[in-house]
């Protein structure tokens, strides 16, 4: 009997080893299960970067390739010729790999911009350097980056913009392509105030009711959310003098201004209403009557915008004075007067006949007009990074913020994508992936 009372206190012993290993095994295994997840995060976190940093680098290569075409804008007799794939790239064949770029009707060429630096044949083939971004890390392992496809085009519908308390005025050269009459162009549409705006302004949270004010804000009452806008045209014949933008004519019917400015005040209402007709920049201009700005209907929280921008406007344009409308100095200013919050804005001009616009088969549901092409005034540019099996995208576009309104283009030298701070442009520190010195 004391034998057997030996063997069992023996076996309590066993039992709690046993458990007490067990509890230790789990503990272990989820550590170690921690400890993966935690390095397979911080991997694809280097991954993501690695792969974002290849799709900027493909930015880099599209703003040179975009500043050597605007090179060959200047050479005079320069005319689109078929490429010959020898290496050198001639200003022809750049002009003849740009327009395939505008294309819209054309197959996606993801090798569009290396061809115009000679990096590319027609086909695809490398012929003058390595599209690859980086063959390997500091350690020597092969992390198989590179921008797999970039296109670009300066060919769009419209023109997007940001205004904020360091860039209250934006001044937009309006261009468009050859088979746009400007003369056609009826009516502008002016979109501000983003769905990214209302979150900033108002956190994540659709249903939080957008701030109105009747009249111009005073500096003791909150911010108005939407803020007060402002468009601007300027506009004239062949030939003008300095008083000629001082004229009006208020003919029914005949209505002429060389400029024009409008003010717009959110209020609540439906986005969709907000008709004006030509009258109203006319009348902006006549010194014996009063610019009173208009009250402009906008959604009333983020979850009921449209089209994602919380307001928006068509205006009729009137004709210039004396003569039809010079397509050189056509231009928009959008600004806002009290500098907050900061909102994204959108342009977009119309033809009431589309055959004369260039885009007869893309009708706008706006009373039938018709979408004018804009060229050369923005550069937007699509780049897919990769790394490993991990791939990135952006979508940006580019422009020039020195000499606003006279300039085609300007040196491509900021970048105008969201970094989250408000700020003019990205503050990130890039390099070209290949030096090119271009001789046309």
């Amino acid at each position: 009997m004391k034998i057997r009372s030996k063997f069992k206190k023996g076996a309590a012993s066993f039992y709690i080893v046993a458990f007490s290993t067990l509890i230790l095994m789990i503990v272990a295994i989820s550590f170690a299960a921690v400890i993966i997840s935690e390095v397979e995060r911080t991997s694809n976190d280097d991954l993501s970067q690695s792969a974002y940093d290849s799709a900027l680098a493909g930015i880099e290569d599209a703003k040179l390739a975009y500043s050597n075409y605007q090179n060959c804008l200047t050479q005079e007799g320069v005319s689109k010729e078929t490429p010959n794939n020898n290496g050198i790239v001639t200003c022809g064949e750049i002009m003849y790999y740009m327009d395939k770029a505008n294309d819209d009707s054309a197959e996606e060429d993801c090798a569009v911009v290396w061809k115009i630096l000679g990096k590319s044949d027609e086909d695809g083939n490398k012929i003058n350097g390595e599209i690859v971004e980086a063959k390997s890390d500091a350690s020597g392992n092969n992390m198989q980056q590179e921008t797999t496809c970039l296109t670009m085009t300066d060919v769009l519908d419209g023109y997007s913009g940001t205004l904020s308390t360091s860039n209250m005025l934006d001044v937009i050269r309006l261009k468009f392509t050859d088979d746009v009459d400007v003369n056609e162009i009826s009516h502008i549409k002016l979109k501000w105030f983003s769905k990214n705006d209302a979150i900033k302004a108002l956190g994540n949270n659709k249903d939080a009711k957008f701030v109105f004010k009747q009249g111009f804000p005073a500096s003791s009452v909150p911010v108005a959310i939407p803020p007060v806008v402002s468009l601007t045209i300027l506009q004239t014949g062949p030939r003008f003098t300095m008083s000629s933008f001082d004229k009006v004519n208020k003919t029914e019917g005949a209505e002429k201004t060389n400029r024009g400015s409008l003010y717009f005040i959110p209020k609540d209402g439906n986005a969709s209403d907000n008709i004006i007709n030509k009258n109203a920049l006319v009348k902006s201009n006549d010194k014996t009557v009063s610019n009173n700005p208009y009250n402009v209907n906008c959604a009333k929280s983020v979850g009921e915008m449209k089209d994602d921008f919380a307001c928006s406007v068509m205006m009729e344009l009137p004709s210039p004075i004396d003569g039809p409308r010079n397509s050189d100095t056509f231009q928009a200013i959008v600004s806002y007067p009290y500098g907050q919050p900061p909102t994204e804005f959108r342009l977009e001009l119309f033809c009431a006949n589309g055959a004369l616009c260039g885009t007869e088969e893309k009708v706008n549901n706006d009373n039938g007009l018709v979408v004018a092409k804009m060229k050369g005034v923005q550069l937007e540019v699509d780049s897919t990074g990769r790394a490993n099996d991990l791939y990135r995208r952006v979508l940006v576009t580019l422009k020039s913020k020195n000499d606003l309104a006279l300039s085609v283009m300007g040196p491509l030298e900021l970048l105008d994508a969201d970094d989250g701070n408000d700020s003019a442009g990205m503050k990130k520190t890039l390099t070209v992936t290949q030096e090119y010195n271009f001789n046309p």
